[in-house]
């Protein structure tokens, strides 16, 4: 008799979502699901033991909404996905607090983000940061897919990244 265990220690154990209609797909841990959204290019990686409800990953494919190339692209969406606005105060990251490292996954371009986050809290008129967690951007027949933590998850995001795959 063969019994089949998923473990979440090698992603060779994981599940595989294929996304058809983006051409691409991934392996996720056994503990997690799949949740998809209305809109039919983004889909969530959801730990369904975590204790709260925004421990996620979002895979969102899109076009290009700021520039014409993948690297203007990821340049604007790194400096703006920082920007928040607050009743206590606003966020930002400033240029130097960003960094887009090169990479290749699978024969897939893409750029590891990484950020430090400012603070400013209007209240007491001091500034704070800190370290906005890692983000993937990966350019996928020619469009922008962000894969961003929503939470902390627990797992290296790198470790569900690097399985990503083309696929006709």
């Amino acid at each position: 008799m063969l019994i089949f265990v998923c473990t979440n220690l090698f992603a060779e154990d994981w599940k595989i979502f294929h996304h058809k209609s983006a051409g691409y797909e991934f392996k996720y841990p056994c503990e997690a699901t799949i949740e998809k959204t209305k809109n039919p290019n983004m889909v969530y990686v959801v730990f369904t033991k975590s204790t709260t409800p925004h421990k996620k990953i979002l895979f969102e494919l899109r076009k290009y909404f700021y520039a014409k190339t993948f690297q203007e692209e990821a340049d604007k969406v790194a400096e703006i996905s920082c920007m928040a606005d607050g009743p206590d105060g606003t966020s930002y990251c400033l240029k130097e607090d960003i960094k887009l490292n090169p990479i290749e996954i699978n024969g897939i371009k893409g750029v590891k983000v990484e950020r430090i986050r400012t603070y400013e809290n209007y209240a007491d008129a001091k500034k704070s940061k800190e370290k906005v967690p890692i983000s993937y951007y990966l350019s996928i027949n020619n469009k922008f897919l962000e894969i961003m933590e929503m939470g902390k998850t627990g797992i290296d995001l790198y470790e569900i990244v690097k399985t990503i795959k083309l696929k006709n």
